[in-house]
């Protein structure tokens, strides 16, 4: 794995490196190796650890409601975290979606679990913060936002975790 961290190293356009071998087609690096982008070394260190804990299930939100002042409900969101929620059995998923999909519930479905996830998935509205990106987020349910400080916070025990959202 490459897991650039570091303000320099995030920018480098690593997927676009091209390495030859002597009597070989060139190849891109990112077809040779995993490629992983997180915010800090810290962050990578908590991801892998979780990675590590024999993850199972996955946990989907799609289309929280009521939807941002200004922006359009995503219901192409919700039949996304639902298609996600189907990779596994019923008893291996939580799906909240709509009105359900609210921090409180996140929390809970996150920390409250021995066994580490294998696949965290979040399909909502993405509103950014240029002026404190570690605030930018997804709004859920209500109003409330699951912002990036409160994510790394959480230390999301999830092998993958998608942020899928706009903006």
């Amino acid at each position: 794995r490459w897991v650039p961290t570091g303000a320099p190293n995030a920018f480098v356009p690593l997927e676009a490196v091209i390495t030859a071998v002597e009597g070989a087609a060139p190849r891109r690096w990112i077809e040779q190796v995993e490629i992983v982008h997180v915010p800090g070394a810290s962050a990578w260190l908590a991801l892998d650890s979780a990675a590590a804990a024999d993850p199972q299930g996955v946990l989907s939100i799609g289309g929280p409601l009521p939807a941002p002042a200004g922006m359009p409900e995503l219901a192409e969101a919700a039949v996304e975290a639902r298609e996600v929620a189907a990779t596994v059995g019923e008893a291996e998923r939580i799906l909240l979606l709509g009105a359900d999909a609210t921090l409180a519930r996140f929390v809970a479905a996150v920390t409250g679990r021995p066994r580490a996830w294998r696949w965290v998935h979040v399909a909502a509205h993405g509103v950014p913060d240029h002026q404190r990106p570690r605030s930018a987020g997804v709004p859920l349910a209500s109003g409330e936002r699951l912002a990036g400080d409160r994510l790394l916070s959480l230390r999301v025990p999830a092998a993958t975790v998608v942020l899928s959202a706009c903006e």
